[in-house]
């Protein structure tokens, strides 16, 4: 599994082409796990007052 996507530039240099696929589930379930701590941290403050 490759992070990062390479390419070829005009003057054949490696570039770099954006971020591979296969690390596109690995940002998903790190947004809901963000969406969820935020939402369970926000439950006990209120719970808290």
């Amino acid at each position: 599994m490759n992070i990062l996507r390479y390419g070829h530039d005009a003057y054949d240099k490696i570039v770099i082409n954006g971020i591979s696929w296969d690390m596109l589930p690995v940002a998903v379930l790190a947004a809901l796990a963000v969406i969820v701590i935020h939402q369970v941290r926000r439950a006990s403050r209120k719970r808290g007052q």
